[in-house]
């Protein structure tokens, strides 16, 4: 007897591993140029569903003649204690109300300028990133910031078979 079922369409793994320096330590005027969707996440406290914001700075890396970028995972919460609410209040220069707690869109980040902290922290494998630990509101007489040269990667070519990580339409509404 024949088996007759479809193939299932292959799974592809690649290396999102950057290469270059990773951006200088100290304050940068930057722009959110992505939130992806990293969906529910193994962790030493159980799953957890995290998301992952994605800032170019305003500096650019003079080996590669291109603007540095930084990112942070967050779980994706708003509860009091959590990290993504703490930066996200100090972001916007103001508390969430109780209407915005109950859900905050995090598309609305697109575009939207900030000042990041980073500091040099060192990976388990000895490669050197920049590690966000402050995210404050731009300075109100610095220009605006725009993307250059990035796509975010739900608009990525995304290989046979696979699907775009987060399919929701893209919302560039300021925040």
């Amino acid at each position: 007897m024949a088996d007759h079922t479809i193939p299932e369409a292959p799974i592809m793994a690649r290396d999102e591993r950057t290469s270059g320096p990773a951006a200088p330590d100290g304050l940068h005027a930057a722009v959110c140029v992505d939130v992806i969707n990293l969906g529910q996440v193994p962790t030493a406290f159980g799953p957890k569903y995290r998301v992952k914001v994605v800032w170019q700075l305003g500096e650019v890396d003079e080996t590669s003649k291109r603007r540095y970028l930084v990112s942070r995972v967050y779980t994706n919460s708003l509860n009091q204690k959590a990290t993504l609410r703490r930066d996200l209040e100090s972001w916007r220069g103001k508390a969430f109300t109780a209407e915005e707690l109950t859900g905050f869109n995090l598309l609305k980040l697109l575009g939207a300028n900030c000042q990041l902290q980073t500091i040099a922290a060192l990976k388990d494998g000895g490669q050197t990133y920049a590690n966000v630990v402050g995210v404050v509101p731009p300075v109100r007489t610095s220009p605006k910031l725009v993307a250059q040269d990035y796509v975010r990667v739900v608009e990525r070519a995304q290989p046979r078979g696979n699907q775009p990580l987060n399919g929701e339409a893209v919302n560039r509404v300021p925040f």
